[in-house]
């Protein structure tokens, strides 16, 4: 299959350990498929509306749009976007999308389903979603994730414990619990 990996956070020039364990996930899955990674982010600094930073990164293409952040929250997420459809122009056609965290950059899986009809999953790791955290979740933030999730395939959290939070708040429909990627030679479960 090809599966293209798009994540509301990803390591970049301005954040490069932000969501290190989406990369180290669409590694793993590239042991058995074809995986292209796609990713926009703002910065500030920037005079050019956008720049691609299209690279091969441990054997797998990776696209980071930057694009021109400003103060002004609704223009980033146009913005934003902008900068995700553009990237997507430039990559091959997957056939599944692997979105990441429910937040509201991943309204762009739901437009690819729409315009596209490629299907998606999204595998969700926010930890705000559990419950001695949910006082920093807003309504608006609950709206978005479950517009999100119920137009998923599946929803793969990444502990019982978030399944279980996700439940609770009518996020999704159909789950499997799926960890996080961990290097089995540095890291592994007593006997």
């Amino acid at each position: 299959m090809k599966i293209l990996f798009i994540s509301s956070w990803f390591p970049n020039k301005i954040e490069p350990t932000n969501g290190n364990f989406v990369q180290r996930h669409a590694e793993a899955v590239a042991l058995l498929h074809e995986v292209e990674i796609l990713h926009a982010i703002g910065d500030p600094a920037q005079k050019q509306k956008f720049i691609f930073d299209d690279r091969i990164i441990n054997g797998i293409r990776t696209l980071i749009v930057y694009y021109r952040n400003s103060s002004n929250s609704a223009l980033n997420f146009m913005r934003r976007m902008w900068a995700y459809k553009k990237g997507f122009l430039k990559l091959r056609k997957p056939d599944l999308v692997h979105a990441n965290i429910l937040h509201n950059s991943m309204l762009f899986a739901v437009y690819l389903k729409k315009k596209y009809r490629i299907p998606f999953v999204v595998t969700e790791h926010w930890s705000i979603f559990l419950e001695e955290n949910r006082v920093r979740l807003s309504v608006m933030n609950l709206h978005i994730a479950r517009f999100i999730a119920h137009r998923a395939s599946f929803l793969f959290p990444v502990s019982e414990n978030l399944m279980n939070n996700l439940k609770v708040l009518k996020i999704g429909k159909y789950f499997k619990v799926v960890g996080n990627v961990v290097n089995t030679n540095l890291f592994f479960q007593k006997a």
